[in-house]
């Protein structure tokens, strides 16, 4: 039997008819040429990595756009799962950066997916030989750029629902994790909330966001002593931006920004002592310098005790955080000391059983500016310089209502009583005494003093 040969099978096809072509299709040498640029990003050659990285750069830039998106964030998720624990992982996870910087608002379909990548990264991370701060630096760009590229400048107007709903995407994934008991795992949750909460664009976020923030973020802080760096840090910027808010929980943070300080070597290695204690010399400054007056009064000595403690502390940082807090205590002292001064003085004045004496010109005309003493009830008269030094209205109180037994009225004659109190009081003239007893005839007084 004869085999046919290939020009009888050419000259058999048909001429419209086309050899088929089995070279790969355009989209399928793309996707594996981009497998092969992820998977050189865990090479140990550095300039490998670094072409790889600039070969998926130029991609992102010039090639990528909405519809091949999807495939791209799935090819990225599964090269961070290939290289869990490796840095081609953190390589993996900054190429999200590069596609918030260059595609923006584009990406906002894709924050969800982008998200549980970011968080597969957190969950995986581990503490020791730098691997995991990276990490967490790498993963709070990534949301941070999310948050500063994906909402439109049209938003910056006001608040809209698309920047609402894009902080809260990027927020409630992290809060979930920031109590977490494995401690990279909840450190690297407060890295990226920080980072979205420091974002320019945190302007925007919802009331009810913010106020789960505040309330989470001290929780973990105040209540399971996750003391961190981070977790510390995380709470400095939302006492800076969200103050109003963090009113309920600024005394809680006082007392564990106090406690930190004293802490030396307890925990953990000498390097992160002395950063928890910055952290937590800065925690304080911030605090007394935004939490109002009224709640940061009272525990405003203890915590500058605090402080001078740790004013010659032996690392410099350290000292250097500790002298700008107490600057900042100093002068809120002696702000809140004047604050407390009017506060009581509204509040004495306040009472109306305490009637203010009024001053007596002449022919009987009154005068508005105030009098140096005041009636207080059994007729007792008090000095008004000494009111201030009242602490409160209550042992104000206390002391008006101790005075059980009538006061011994003076026996001298009306006259008399005049000059007693004109020798008390010297800065008013006989005859414009404060007290003018209901006795003394007018027409004696006008007739005898002027």
């Amino acid at each position: 039997m004869v085999k046919p040969n290939s020009s009888s099978l050419l000259a058999a096809r048909p001429k419209n008819q086309s050899m088929p072509s089995f070279s790969p299709p355009a989209d399928s040498r793309l996707s594996m040429q981009l497998k092969h640029d992820l998977v050189m990003l865990a090479h140990k050659d550095s300039s490998i990595r670094r072409r790889s990285m600039k070969a998926l750069t130029t991609f992102i830039e010039r090639k990528l756009d909405v519809g091949s998106m999807r495939n791209f964030l799935q090819q990225i998720s599964e090269q961070i799962s290939d290289e869990i624990g490796d840095n081609g992982g953190i390589y993996a996870v900054s190429l999200f950066i590069e596609i918030a910087r260059v595609h923006k608002t584009a990406i906002v379909p894709f924050i969800s997916h982008i998200m549980a990548a970011v968080l597969h990264s957190l969950a995986s991370s581990r503490s020791g030989d730098g691997y995991a701060k990276n990490l967490h630096g790498t993963c709070a760009k990534v949301v941070g750029s999310i948050a500063k590229y994906a909402i439109e400048p049209a938003y910056n107007v006001a608040r809209s629902s698309t920047a609402t709903d894009i902080l809260d995407s990027l927020c409630q994934p992290l809060l979930g994790l920031i109590s977490s008991n494995v401690e990279p795992v909840a450190v690297g949750s407060a890295t990226c909330l920080r980072a979205i909460v420091e974002a320019e664009n945190w302007r925007f976020a919802a009331p009810e966001l913010v106020h789960d923030v505040c309330t989470r973020s001290s929780s973990s802080l105040a209540e399971m002593g996750k003391h961190s760096v981070p977790h510390i840090r995380l709470a400095n910027s939302l006492a800076k931006f969200n103050a109003g808010i963090l009113q309920d929980s600024a005394r809680r943070l006082l007392k564990v920004g106090t406690h930190l300080l004293g802490m030396v070597g307890e925990s953990g290695t000498a390097c992160d002592s002395w950063q928890q204690r910055v952290a937590a010399a800065q925690l304080l400054g911030t605090l007394i310098d935004h939490v109002h007056d009224k709640i940061i009064g009272l525990d405003l000595v203890s915590t500058t005790e605090a402080l001078e403690n740790c004013r010659l502390d032996k690392v410099a940082a350290v000292r250097q955080a500790v002298a700008e807090a107490l600057s900042v205590a100093k002068r809120k002292a002696s702000k809140n000391e004047h604050f407390l001064l009017q506060d009581c003085k509204s509040e004495v004045s306040s009472i109306d059983s305490i009637p203010t004496c009024t001053r007596l010109l002449k022919h009987g005309a009154r005068s508005d500016r105030p009098c140096r003493t005041v009636l207080v009830p059994n007729d007792n008269v008090v000095d008004a310089e000494e009111l201030p030094s009242i602490s409160s209205v209550s042992s104000l109180n206390s002391i008006i209502s101790s005075s059980s037994t009538p006061p011994i009225r003076s026996a001298l004659p009306p006259e008399e009583d005049l000059l007693a109190i004109r020798r008390k009081n010297s800065l008013f003239p006989l005859k414009d005494s404060p007290v003018f007893p209901p006795s003394v005839d007018k027409r004696y007084y006008r007739r005898r003093y002027h």
